[in-house]
């Protein structure tokens, strides 16, 4: 019964956390996933397969309101990167509204910019200024000259948009010289260039001509044919304005000659046409001004359709069809007028329903907070009592009969073991006082052993140490020097030298081996010079069978002694201790 309250607690407890568990592995697959597309973006540069790889994801499976912040701000700057346009803010908002309660950061301030790009695209412009500008503030804050070129550029176009042409020119040379100032040259030209339309939007033409025709000569020398195609474009606006029809007609045409860098739009048509009705070539204008119709166009550029319609139709005395032209081009500009005000009503309205849902997210923020504390307080207090139940039966385990008797088993076997042991390490112990013995009796024969064949040689030093004193005597000196001699053709021949030199390797521990091995700097004559003396010939001995003088005897032996000193060998003190 027990058993069965145990396995019961058990199932419930995993059926309780498994959620949890899920939803953990699910948020790190979800975080491998971003870090591949982020990695793609910031390394790789590719936004396309950056959107690819976010496109590819579960959004909804991603339960990690960081995640969640994260890919609205990956999704962002691919589309923008890319030049597209996004189809909801759900992405980018909540990122924003993520970023805003961790505080001001770098992080909040490029996901402003991006939700203010979007508000801006889709006509929001009150709301996109506010948060541009909280923007623009950041990166003041955090000096990053780059993103405030970047964010101030975007000012600029939504007052732009907005006709207040005079604040544009301001924020259009900031944007430049804050680029400039980040080194990002290519950016600041093409704000000069927006800088020179500002002008040209002010009728201040001769400005806007200079200042193109400027960065026109950079593009031209560096072969930037995009920024090339941009300067003809703005070029030929404020020419035609100027009514120069055919400097404006030849910069029309370069400009749309080079269609593959920047792509012509519905407002580079018209002007076309607007040409065409100056040079009374009514046919060509009517054709392009019909096919422009049934382009999807700006207020701007249709206005201008207009414009360029009515002034069609005055030329060809069409009066009726000129007046429903402007009637046309005063609708537009009334619609304008009517956007300009109620921007500020829906900015109100919006301000109020962004407030709304704030509190309502908080709230929401809160409520799922609490929830998970109170789950986790639960999971901990079950884990508690299963730990505690779970005790109680150990201790009666404990308390029974038969584990007492398994402990005392065990407990026998293993004073057994003990006895063993001690045993073991006492004989143990034994061996190794004998193998000490051992080796210490080892160690005194070996000195004895080389005693011993050092004293081999005593004959030898006997004969030269005679031939020495007394082998001026007439009488003595033919009987020693035929017995030294004869004594020593045996011990000079290569036969006996090598006889010698085994027999001092074989009780003397090797020492002739290692003394090749270890001092190859030495050459022969000084390896058999030392190998004489380990083998304890006495120094008349040792010139006799090498041929040396006696005098010659210890400069040789000094030499010898000194490389073997100055050298690094292992047993160079034993090898230094022969020659002493």
């Amino acid at each position: 019964m027990i058993q069965r309250s145990i396995l019961s607690h058990i199932y419930y407890s995993v059926i309780f956390l498994l959620p949890f568990v899920l939803s953990a592995c699910g948020n790190d697959i979800n975080k491998i996933e971003l870090d591949r597309a982020e990695n793609v973006m910031e390394i790789e540069d590719d936004p396309r397969e950056c959107l690819n790889l976010l496109q590819q994801m579960n959004y909804d499976s991603i339960t990690s309101v960081k995640l969640k912040a994260r890919y609205g701000y990956l999704y962002a700057r691919s589309i923008h990167k890319l030049n597209k346009r996004m189809d909801s803010d759900l992405y980018i908002r909540q990122a924003v509204e993520y970023y805003q309660t961790k505080g001001d950061s770098p992080e909040l301030m490029k996901a402003l910019f991006y939700y203010s790009n979007y508000l801006f695209e889709n006509d929001w412009s009150n709301e996109a200024i506010k948060l541009v500008m909280k923007a623009r503030q950041l990166a003041i804050k955090y000096n990053d000259d780059y993103w405030r070129g970047k964010i101030v550029e975007l000012i600029a176009d939504i007052l732009e948009h907005n006709h207040n042409n005079y604040e544009t020119i301001k924020y259009r040379y900031e944007s430049a010289q804050y680029y400039s100032k980040a080194g990002r040259e290519d950016n600041a030209r093409y704000c000069y260039v927006d800088l020179a339309i500002a002008y040209d939007n002010i009728h201040e033409y001769k400005k806007s001509i200079e200042l193109a025709d400027s960065i026109l000569n950079i593009a031209v020398a560096e072969k930037d044919s995009t920024l090339i195609a941009y300067c003809y474009r703005t070029e030929y606006n404020a020419q035609i304005r100027t009514k120069e029809w055919e400097k404006g007609e030849s910069g029309l045409n370069k400009f749309l000659s080079m269609s593959k860098f920047f792509e012509p739009s519905p407002h580079d048509y018209i002007y076309k046409a607007m040409i065409h009705v100056h040079k009374n070539e009514f046919d060509s204008a009517e054709i392009i001004l019909n096919w422009v119709s049934d382009l999807r166009m700006t207020n701007i550029e249709r206005k201008l359709l207009y414009v360029t319609l009515r002034n069609f139709y005055k030329k060809k005395k069409d009066f009726e069809k000129a007046l429903i032209a402007t009637d046309s081009i005063f609708n537009i500009n009334n619609k304008d007028v009517r956007k300009s005000f109620s921007q500020v009503i829906v900015a109100t309205q919006r301000d109020y329903i962004d407030e709304d849902l704030t509190i309502t997210n908080l709230r929401a923020e809160h409520q799922r907070v609490f929830i998970i504390a109170s789950l986790i307080v639960s999971a901990i207090i079950i884990i508690f009592i299963v730990l505690i139940f779970r005790y109680r039966l150990k201790v009666k385990r404990i308390e029974s009969e038969k584990v007492i008797e398994q402990i005392m088993a065990v407990s026998d076997e293993l004073s057994s073991e003990n006895m063993r042991l001690t045993a073991a390490v006492k004989e143990h112990k034994k061996q190794i006082s004998d193998m000490e013995d051992r080796l210490e009796e080892h160690s005194k024969n070996s000195v004895n052993t080389e005693t011993l064949f050092q004293e081999k040689w005593e004959m030898l030093n006997f004969l030269c140490n005679e031939y020495f004193e007394k082998g001026d005597t007439p009488k003595t000196r033919a009987t020693i020097v035929s017995r030294i001699e004869n004594e020593l053709k045996r011990f000079q021949s290569p036969e006996s030298m090598a006889a010698l030199e085994n027999a001092v390797n074989k009780y003397m521990n090797g020492v002739a081996s290692r003394l090749r091995e270890q001092c190859d700097f030495l050459n022969e004559s000084a390896i058999l010079f030392v190998i004489l003396c380990m083998a304890g010939l006495s120094q008349r001995a040792v010139c006799l069978l090498l041929d040396l003088s006696y005098n010659y005897y210890y400069t040789k032996k000094q030499r010898i002694a000194t490389r073997i000193e100055q050298s690094a060998v292992p047993d160079r003190d034993l090898f230094l201790s022969y020659l002493k």
